[in-house]
């Protein structure tokens, strides 16, 4: 007996943790040796008492092993905890570079219609003035033909980087395609869309475009609109807003470019078709 109290403390951190994972099988286990030992306890013979004593370093080794497959299974579910979150980073990523436009670093199409949609559904549940502005590169294509169109995405960096200082933490830029941007602004109205408009513009002519070696000035024309009470989805709200910017700088591109145009400067059937 002396011998199996020794190998039980030995072993008393391995019996907490059998306890604890496999608890129910560990206490059935326990109260069937014990009822032998007791059984044995009143026969003082000598192979009775050794019998006790092979079952309990049996039900010892036996507790050992839980404990042994207990510490695995914590292994395998750190291991599954583990990658199910390098799982979730990598999907995350994912979504990420989906959205991205690789270019720039802005949001693309698909980032900007997310979260245009979202604002839409804000300003019309909340009444909250919401406008926003298209952007297009006047005569890029000039610069890809005499500077090549590694320097033209130099510049396409360096519009979107302009853009981004010039604005606020709460307004979003994203590439629309092309030489083309769309900022959105929350809370905005339409005379303020055109001031905020009117400062880009100002700070893109005054940027000198740069790669460390060649140079280009660039100017940009730029439509202005704001939201108006829908009774379309937001998404399709959406689509309608993008719709009268887009037509609104056109008119800015006929107009002469390096300028800006608002949706009221549109004819009223164009007003409407967009």
């Amino acid at each position: 007996m002396t011998t199996v109290r020794a190998m039980g403390t030995r072993v008393g951190g391995e019996l907490r943790e059998a306890w604890r994972v496999l608890g129910p099988q560990w206490a059935a286990m326990a109260g069937a040796t014990g009822s032998l030992f007791a059984l044995f306890g009143t026969e003082p013979d000598a192979g009775a008492r050794a019998f006790a004593i092979a079952l309990g370093l049996l039900s010892l080794g036996l507790a050992g092993q839980l404990a042994l497959n207990a510490r695995a299974a914590r292994h395998r579910e750190r291991g599954l905890a583990e990658a199910r979150t390098a799982l979730e980073a990598q999907s995350a990523l994912l979504v990420q570079l989906a959205r991205s436009d690789a270019v720039t670093g802005l949001a693309n199409r698909r980032g900007l219609m997310d979260d245009l949609t979202a604002e839409v559904y804000r300003a019309l549940r909340y009444r909250r003035p919401l406008s926003v502005l298209l952007i297009d590169v006047d005569h890029f294509k000039r610069v890809n033909d005499t500077s090549g169109h590694a320097f033209g995405d130099t510049v396409l960096h360096e519009v979107a980087a302009t853009l981004r200082a010039a604005l606020r933490a709460s307004d979003l830029v994203a590439r629309y395609g092309g030489e083309e941007f769309v900022v959105v602004l929350p809370e905005t109205d339409l005379p303020s869309a055109g001031m905020t408009a009117e400062k880009l513009r100002s700070a893109i002519e005054a940027h000198d475009f740069t790669d460390g070696e060649r140079h280009a000035r660039v100017t940009v024309s730029l439509g202005v609109a704001t939201l108006t009470d829908s009774r379309m989805s937001p998404a399709d709200t959406a689509r309608r807003l993008l719709g009268k910017a887009d037509a609104a700088m056109y008119a800015a591109k006929h107009a002469g470019r390096n300028r800006v145009r608002w949706e009221t400067d549109l004819p009223r059937e164009l007003r409407r078709a967009a």
